[in-house]
């Protein structure tokens, strides 16, 4: 069987998100968007860390000495969040 590659799988397949577990971690790759891979953010690895840094984004957990990955209920309050902030943006429009 062929491993899946971006070079291999069909662009309408990578212009999607993959959708967040019910339950657990996510890495940073699930959820910015870069190199062909599509997160749950249109942000960039230097946007979301300056974030993260600045306390806009949430920090995360260590699970490893290098490895950083976020509880999938602080990624949806952050998309709830957002999701308000534009709302109300769009209604003073």
């Amino acid at each position: 069987m062929e491993k899946n590659t971006p070079e291999n799988i069909p662009a309408q397949v990578r212009t999607r998100p993959l959708p967040l577990p019910a339950e657990g971690f996510v890495r940073v790759r699930s959820i910015i968007t870069e190199k062909g891979r599509v997160g749950v953010l249109p942000l960039g690895r230097t946007r979301w860390y300056s974030g993260v840094k600045s306390g806009e984004f949430p920090r995360g957990v260590l699970i490893a000495p290098r490895v950083r990955a976020w509880p999938v209920e602080q990624i949806r309050e952050l998309l709830a969040r957002m999701g308000e902030q534009a709302a109300t943006a769009d209604t003073k429009n």
